[in-house]
């Protein structure tokens, strides 16, 4: 259902405004053969206010277009039920890179988390929508967590909004052609490999009906898809009448040749506070499951 959006942006200015203090700090990126990045990011930390202890974090990916807002009411709402927040800024709007160069983002923003004194190294997870969604799916990967995470260190739980699930069943199922020089450049390196050994860490992946990048059943086509072992890891959670990006904080209209299935064409984007609202809780119940439940 298309949405009035006035009520929706002050609800997430209201978020943004409880959210916990942020300081923004720098995460080096280690340099890693045929891999094309930044060597350093900035991030914003935020932490749980009242003493905590140690407490659980959660790194979060931004989409493709870069930090707008989206994000905003999930950061308030972790740091409220006690956990940090780690928001990269990977890059602005038009200056997305291929998932492999990439991933070394996020396993150098895990490294941050784990030396900090005030974080539990062995409850951190990592949250990403669209883009940052299919990182968080990738860092899922036994493979690409042995290939760039510092030694031994794995994440703890993974949350996937919106990830573009044609692309992981195409890939998990060995194409190797993705439709399109776009998308095919994106997801170079990936393969049907990172699909079948696992972390062993739970995956909840939440999607939209109306996602015009998918059918309706796409994720859970991916997801069934997989191997037993790597199947059972993952929670899938189909969202009726919600398009690509429910949680934008405006309604937008874009091109993307990797939408309809690799096709190409024009993606709607529309704003949902309804849905938004039931993803923040199933997040919630997730995250405290996985991260302040009993160790």
């Amino acid at each position: 259902m298309r949405l009035a959006l006035g009520k929706y942006f002050v609800l997430l200015g209201m978020a943004a405004a409880s959210a916990a203090f942020a300081e923004t700090v720098a995460i080096e990126i280690p340099r890693t053969a045929g891999i094309e990045n930044s060597a350093a990011l900035t991030a914003d930390l935020r932490m749980p206010e009242g003493p905590q202890g140690r407490v659980p974090a959660v790194v979060i990916l931004h989409a493709a277009g870069g930090i707008d807002g989206a994000s905003s009411s999930f950061v308030s709402m972790l740091n409220q039920a006690g956990m940090a927040t780690l928001e990269v800024k990977m890059f602005a709007r038009g200056g997305a890179i291929p998932f492999k160069d990439s991933l070394p983002y996020a396993y150098a923003s895990l490294a941050y988390l784990t030396k900090q004194p005030t974080v539990d190294p062995a409850r951190i997870a990592i949250l990403g929508f669209s883009y940052g969604g299919i990182l968080a799916i990738l860092t899922a990967s036994a493979d690409e967590t042995q290939a760039f995470a510092p030694t031994g260190q794995r994440f703890a739980a993974h949350v996937s909004f919106y990830p573009v699930c044609w692309i992981h069943e195409a890939l998990s199922t060995g194409t190797t052609d993705l439709r399109s020089d776009h998308t095919n450049k994106f997801l170079r390196g990936i393969s049907a490999a990172d699909y079948q050994r696992m972390t062993g860490a739970p995956v909840l992946l939440l999607a939209g009906e109306k996602d015009q990048y998918d059918d309706a059943d796409s994720c859970l086509r991916f997801v069934n898809g997989l191997p037993t072992d790597a199947k059972a890891l993952y929670t899938v959670v189909v969202y009726p009448g919600a398009y690509h990006g429910w949680n934008a904080v405006e309604d937008r209209q874009i091109n993307d040749p990797a939408a309809y299935k690799g096709r190409g064409g024009r993606v709607s984007q529309f704003g949902n506070k309804e849905i938004t609202a039931k993803s923040r809780d199933d997040v919630l119940a997730f995250l405290k499951a996985k991260l302040t439940g009993p160790r």
